[in-house]
Parts: structure tokens; sequence; C-alpha cells
């Protein structure tokens, strides 16, 4: 009863294991607007369309299409965000407005913004970005921040163990750690820190073609698990220093990853 109170009159819940859902980012979005001394409608019909919320406040004008969780998993996550960001491309007809795309920080939405790091699309296309908590509290990011935003370290459970074990890697002896659970890999890519190698050695898959080394952020290990062994490593040099010892000739025994490129510098892609 209490958790339908709270909708109705758009304050935040607090049930855990909940779906943040967009009715709910929907609620706390508006509330803080309108706190915020914004004049706020929701459902503004645009060319034949509708966006969630229309927003004005001293002369400005901004659209704000909102996410919710699902199902509360990651692919969810990432088909919403991205379904997202097109509803607001094909809502964008009028240069004189701004746009942004509300989402929950949650555990999966978090992941899948990483995805976006290093990418100057929202700049360009001035898009901005609205975080969303369940305590209530909000943020809009300006095209020119989201570059910013989307490198913040991110607070989501486990990081700062993997942080301190990258940390750890890196000042000792040991220069790479096979990863051990499903759980442990999810994290790592999460975190997106260090580098992370798959590992086909002895399964009878051409070497050069399954044997590849990721940034742990690369977008191409979403999903993946350990049917075949992977490891973590804390820098590039450890990692080629390693795979060259151990594995072979790079390009003949194992390659990089077309995708992420393994950049020395953990570069953004």
């Amino acid at each position: 009863m209490e958790s339908i109170k709270k909708q109705i009159r758009g304050e935040p819940t607090s049930e855990k294991g909940d779906v943040f859902r967009e009715s709910e980012v929907l609620s706390i979005l508006v509330k803080y607007l309108k706190e915020n001394g914004w004049k706020v409608k929701e459902q503004i019909r645009v060319e034949g369309d509708r966006i969630d919320v229309g927003a004005e406040k001293e002369g400005r004008i901004l659209l704000i299409e909102a996410n919710g969780e699902d199902i509360g998993d990651y692919g969810s996550a990432e088909m919403n965000f991205q379904m997202g960001l097109g509803q607001v491309m094909s809502r964008m007809k009028h240069n004189e407005i701004q746009y942004g795309l509300a989402f929950p920080v949650t555990k999966d939405f978090t992941r899948v913004r990483q995805k976006y790091r290093g990418s100057f699309a929202f700049e360009k296309l001035g898009i901005y970005l609205v975080p969303v908590k369940r305590d209530g509290s909000c943020r809009l990011i300006s095209p020119i921040d989201v570059l910013k935003f989307l490198d913040e370290n991110e607070k989501v459970k486990g990081h700062s163990f993997l942080r301190v074990l990258a940390k750890k890697i890196a000042g000792s002896e040991q220069t790479m750690k096979l990863i051990k659970s499903n759980a442990e890999l999810e994290h790592l890519h999460s975190v997106g820190e260090g580098f992370i190698y798959n590992d086909f050695s002895g399964k009878g898959s051409p070497a050069v073609t399954w044997n590849v080394l990721h940034i742990a952020y690369c977008r191409t290990l979403s999903g993946t698990d350990l049917s075949a062994p992977k490891y973590f490593f804390s820098d590039i040099d450890k990692a080629i220093a390693w795979l060259r010892k151990n594995r072979g000739e790079e390009g003949k025994n194992w390659k990089r990853c077309g995708t992420c490129k393994a950049k020395a510098q953990m570069g953004r892609y």
C-alpha cells in the first residue's frame, strides 16, 4: 500500500528487488523539474508523435524521453537505452529546442552507458543525459559535459574490490589472474579497467581467430561466459609479455580485438 501511495505522489520507492520502471523514472523526473523552477507537462505532441516530458524555464524548452527497466537485466537495459536514443533523435525537429534522455541509475544501465565512453555523439547531436536515482535526485548533463560524465568512475557494486585487485596485480610479480567465475567476469567488464584475454588454446579452434585480447570494457565481451578460459591483466605491457612468452607470436597464435584494438593507453573507441 505504501509503495502505491509513493508512486501516486511521485515519491521514490525503496523496495529492494523492484525493477526501476519507466513510470517511476518519469514521476521522479517531473517532481525534480518542478522543484527546480521548470514548468512541466507530460506527453507532449511532436509532429505526429509524443515525447514523455516537456519543460520550460526562462525561455528555455527541454523535451525529454524517459527510459526504465522492464525485467531488470542487462539485455533489457541495453535495448531500452538504445530505443530511447532512437526515439529522441526521431523527435529532434527544432533547433531552438533542447532534447534529452532520462534513465534510471542501476547496475545494468550503468554498464550500458559505459559502452558509450569516448563517444562524442551526444555532444554532436546536442542530447542531454538525465540520470535518475531512486532517492529522488536527478542531474541534467549538458551535451558538452556528457563525455566527462560517461568517463567518470562508476559506483557499481564490486568495483572497489576489483580496482584494488587490479592495483595489487600491477604492484606485484603476478602478471595475470585467471578469471574464476562468470560473476567475476561480468564485474571486471563492468569496471572496465585492465585487459581480458579470451583463451581458446587447446580447444581445437584456429588460434588467431579465437585467442583474442580485449580491453576490459570492450563491447564484444558483453554477455560472454567462461566456456573458454579468460585471463585478466592489469596493464597492456604485462598482457603482451605474458602472451608472447606463454602463447607465442602475435598475429599467429593470438591477436588483439578488432573492435577495441586492445589499446596500449586504455583508449576509448
